[in-house]
């Protein structure tokens, strides 16, 4: 639904995006928030999708393709064609949120992926054959959306690989925004308290907290996390995300059940590919990458720490039993 709605999106002017309501009014033409880009001087509008902002529909893309993934390699599954019609939705709605990071993001995702896949000791050709089906219904996307409305629609993603001369880097804003968390860090060791940094640091008309003279800006999670709860929340907040990442790879073997397994290898590629959207984003406090982050952890710690874990050993001594039993 979302790549739906965001390809329909995508053919508005933005004066017919803002008539849709007056939150759509703001989000395209706001004060200092407008949404939309520019190629050869006809503007065009950065799609919400079904969300509150622009690039949710990449979000939901990004967030959806590991799991539609583990449904096609799935052993078990019989129709496979509703999950391929489902991946269509997830990359349209990436392709067409005119979004670099989440076009970035979705390849991080798809090579943790393969490499998770591995790790875990899957065998690799269901996989890399779910792998292919993706890059060529990723190829057919791109090739209808630019035989209906022309190559403009997808003119900021290909400023990852075609920069230019003279043409600013989207980059470049992310870069500077990590060099200012030592001097975040610096003035404000514990942080400026919670709220004070990202969309709600000028909630209710108040003004945003200023360092050097500077507006603090939650450019990534990491600054925002910096600013609000300061050098132990980021070096906390730092060691969470490593420490889920080190226990599912140390312990995907475990699992007895090799669908359970693939599920498992698709939440951790997900979880992987938001974490490092937050180097470039606010992750933490957009949705769909802030709650998933969150939930990630209590999954991760429920199978490989927890109740989860004894009933994955239980699963693996019932299977030896029967396997002994069989040979006897």
């Amino acid at each position: 639904a979302n790549g739906a709605v965001g390809a329909y999106q995508s053919r508005l002017s933005p004066g017919g995006l803002a008539a849709w309501g007056p939150g759509y009014g703001e989000r395209v033409s706001g004060k200092g928030m407008g949404r939309t880009y520019s190629v050869e001087g006809v503007s065009h509008p950065r799609p919400p999708a079904l969300g509150a902002d622009s690039g949710f529909g990449g979000g939901v893309g990004v967030l959806a393709l590991p799991g539609l993934l583990a449904l096609l390699t799935a052993g078990r599954l019989r129709r496979r064609w509703p999950v391929l019609l489902c991946c269509l939705g997830a990359l349209l709605g990436i392709a067409t949120a005119a979004s670099r990071t989440s076009v970035i993001v979705a390849v991080v995702t798809l090579v943790s992926f393969a490499a998770l896949s591995v790790i875990a000791g899957l065998r690799v050709s269901r996989p890399l054959a779910g792998l292919m089906a993706v890059v060529v219904l990723a190829g057919g996307v791109a090739w209808v959306l630019v035989a209906a409305d022309g190559s403009q629609i997808l003119r900021r993603q290909e400023s990852i690989v075609n920069l230019e001369p003279g043409q600013e880097k989207g980059g470049d804003g992310k870069e500077k925004h990590l060099s200012e968390i030592p001097r975040d860090i610096t003035h404000a060791p514990f942080g400026l308290g919670l709220g004070v940094g990202g969309s709600a640091g000028g909630f209710g008309g108040h003004e945003r907290v200023s360092i050097e003279n500077e507006k603090v800006s939650g450019g990534s999670a990491y600054n925002l996390l910096a600013v609000e709860v300061g050098a132990p929340g980021l070096l906390l907040w730092i060691g969470l995300s490593l420490s889920v990442i080190v226990l599912g790879v140390r312990r995907l073997r475990r699992i007895v059940d090799p669908e359970l397994r693939i599920y498992m290898v698709a939440v951790l590629a997900s979880y992987v590919g938001f974490t490092v959207q937050g180097l470039a984003g606010t992750t933490l406090a957009v949705t769909p990458a802030g709650a998933y982050i969150w939930f990630v952890p209590g999954v991760i710690a429920y199978w490989f720490a927890g109740a989860g874990r004894s009933a994955m050993t239980r699963t693996a001594s019932a299977a030896m039993t029967t396997a002994s039993g069989a040979t006897v």
